[in-house]
């Protein structure tokens, strides 16, 4: 046997054996040779810790009072059917274990063994397992990579390095603090991490905190014991993704209960003395006002290190301006599908209004403006830009600017009607508009045209 003194961690060994003398000197063998390794006498405990992730293998002693090792076998197969299972047996039960072999055993060892002969054994089902597991990783990742192009598009330096990090991160569970200009897609990005993680069977659950009311800011964090019983939302996401969404609007106050929270892994109800645990990948979403915030003593400067083990950059629409007109056709695409109608051709003046528009409302701005597109049949996308239902983002300060154009456009398609004594086809023509756009606008603009026809 080689000095342990000279090797590395081999691997993980899960022993079942029920009687002791024997338990004892393989796990001190196998710990002296390298392994971790973890014993049980029953093997319902030992199976209770361990889950299709685990890396290690299984060796089990054949015969036994409670569950054998058949039984172990087979419980074993059911949690992944790739696990590796050794199989010690007496000489008078080889039967048994070829029939185990049969059943998926990795391998057998008939007692009395030399040790060295369970080493290399169980050498050999460790690098097997060692394989699987890194075989699956490259597939869930390949299949990750393909779901972000899908999901993160765009082809810009920017897109790229962030589809490259949250294939990167998925499977290491660190907290991620997400910082970008609202309207980015930072919760889409969040949704991509939990769903390429190994979490993605568990639920992934999202705290507004600009949508928490001022009153009840800590039973929302935090739960609530006494007249109304109510999981804080740690414990309700527990196995899976957090999100914390618009992080700079947290108040104060809370912070510090939160930051606790974070650091001991465990949330008390308001109400309650009870610690609850839970268990949790911890993602932050925040605008680019929370650096300002930390210098202002707004946010607090330990929580936001807390938060941010790593810091993903998410791009605002206008760095991207290779990406806008690809986003676009694809909201197109999908609004036409949605709606069941026929996705207009975008013209050179439109893909020109796209590339010189600033997007303050990013991405959603694009996709509202992608659907009207769709709904107002092909309306020029400049028109579009400056309509009074551009975006229920934008900031309130430009609406008055939006009615004068709104007014400025009604002004001019009943000009255009007077002079064409309301025919609609020539209106249209002098507009540049298709008939058909006009007659929203008509209505739009609660505009009747048989008022402008001559003798009305």
């Amino acid at each position: 046997m080689k000095d342990p003194s000279s090797q590395g961690t081999q691997g993980y060994v899960v022993l079942i054996d029920d009687e002791r003398s024997m338990r004892d000197s393989v796990a001190q063998w196998l710990d002296l040779a390298g392994y971790r390794v973890q014993a049980f006498a029953d093997g319902r405990k030992a199976l209770s810790t361990i889950d299709s992730h685990f890396n290690g293998i299984i060796v089990t002693d054949l015969r036994m009072a409670q569950l054998d090792g058949m039984g172990v076998l087979q419980a074993a197969r059911e949690i992944d059917a790739d696990l590796p299972i050794v199989i010690i047996t007496g000489h008078g039960d080889v039967s048994s274990a070829v029939e185990a072999m049969r059943e998926g055993a990795y391998d057998f060892i008939e007692k009395p063994f030399q040790p060295e002969r369970l080493e290399a054994t169980i050498f050999r089902a460790q690098k097997t397992r060692s394989l699987v597991l890194k075989n699956r990783e490259l597939k869930m990742r390949v299949a990750a990579d393909a779901g972000l192009e899908h999901r993160l598009l765009g082809e810009c330096k920017a897109m790229q390095k962030l589809r490259n990090d949250i294939s990167n991160l998925a499977n290491v569970d660190v907290s991620v603090l997400l910082v970008g200009e609202t309207g980015t897609g930072k919760e889409v990005i969040a949704r991509c991490l939990h769903d390429a993680s190994p979490r993605s069977g568990a639920v992934f659950r999202v705290i507004d905190c600009s949508a928490i009311s001022t009153d009840h800011t800590e039973t929302e964090l935090f739960g609530e014991t006494g007249v109304t019983d109510r999981a804080s939302p740690f414990e309700l996401a527990t196995g899976g993704t957090l999100l914390l969404d618009e992080l700079v609007d947290m108040p104060v106050e809370q912070q510090v209960k939160l930051l606790r929270v974070l650091e001991e892994r465990e949330v008390q109800r308001v109400g309650d003395n009870r610690m609850r645990s839970f268990d949790v990948r911890l993602i932050s979403a925040a605008n680019e006002t929370l650096s300002s915030a930390i210098e202002q003593g707004e946010f607090r400067s330990d929580l936001y290190f807390r938060l941010n083990a790593i810091e993903l950059q998410v791009p605002p629409l206008r760095d991207r301006e290779d990406d806008i007109v690809l986003l676009f056709e694809h909201f197109t695409k999908r609004a036409a599908e949605a709606h069941g109608r026929e996705r207009p051709a975008a013209g050179i003046s439109d893909l020109a209004a796209l590339r010189s528009h600033a997007w303050p409302g990013n991405v959603r701005e694009l996709k509202n403006i992608a659907e009207r597109f769709v709904l107002y049949h092909g309306e020029p996308v400049a028109q579009l830009l400056t309509s009074k239902e551009i975006s229920s983002d934008e900031d309130s300060s430009n609406r008055t600017l939006v009615k004068a154009v709104q007014a400025f456009e009604k002004s001019l398609i009943e000009q255009a009607l007077a002079r064409a004594d309301g025919d609609m086809s020539q209106a249209a023509e002098s507009l540049g508009l298709p008939r058909r756009t006009l007659g929203d606008k008509l209505q739009r603009h609660e505009i009747d045209r048989e008022r402008f026809k001559s003798g009305t």
